[in-house]
C-alpha cells in the first residue's frame, strides 16, 4: 500500500507540482472579523440553551 501511495504521490508532484516542504500549517482560533449579530448564534451556544 505505501508504495502505490508514494507512486501516486509522485506522480501528482510531476503533474501540479507538489512540494511539501513549503506548506505551513496554522492551528490558531480566532473570532471572523465579519461575526457578531449577521453570523447568528454559535452552534455549541444554541445547543447548551435549548
Amino acid at each position: 500500500m505505501e508504495a502505490r501511495f508514494q507512486i501516486a504521490l509522485d506522480a501528482y508532484d510531476r503533474i501540479v507540482g507538489l512540494v511539501l516542504d513549503q506548506i505551513a500549517v496554522d492551528g490558531s482560533i480566532t473570532k471572523a472579523p465579519g461575526g457578531g449579530e449577521v453570523a447568528g448564534r454559535s452552534p455549541s451556544i444554541a445547543a447548551n440553551r435549548d
